[in-house]
């Protein structure tokens, strides 16, 4: 989850970051539900599938 969703762990994340004078909080608090939403998505939808 952290990959893609947080700045530690991804590089566009930490340049984007930079560039917009945003902190790891504050992108979390944006990122983090929409991106937990999205995998749950993912999630039921391979078990669908599969």
């Amino acid at each position: 989850m952290s990959g893609g969703m947080l700045i530690p762990d991804n590089i566009p994340n930490n340049i984007s970051a930079a560039k917009l004078d945003i902190k790891s909080r504050e992108l979390a608090e944006i990122a983090v539900p929409p991106g937990l939403a999205l995998l749950t998505a993912c999630f039921i939808a391979f078990l669908v599938a599969y």
